[in-house]
């Protein structure tokens, strides 16, 4: 159980460094106070669709907060 945390924990700081550095390309800067906001799959659809966002997407990044919102399915975790 604690290998499948860590390695989700990998996971999630892969993919935030990865958005920071397409920002850092895209505008010239990093964003340093990036938060991260996770949300089951089975509420991803009426979190995206309340949003005027795509529910097939599996993220959205909002610059205007910087805040990172991602969808995690089940078995997704390993």
């Amino acid at each position: 159980m604690l290998v499948r945390a860590e390695k989700t924990d990998n996971k999630i700081r892969f993919l935030l460094e990865q958005s920071n550095e397409f920002y850092l390309d895209l505008l010239g800067y990093k964003p340093e106070q990036t938060s991260l906001r996770i949300i089951p799959g089975n509420q991803w659809t009426e979190f995206a669709t309340q949003r005027g966002l795509n529910p097939n997407s599996s993220g959205i990044y909002s610059p205007r907060n910087q805040t990172a919102v991602i969808r995690i399915d089940p078995g997704s975790r390993s």
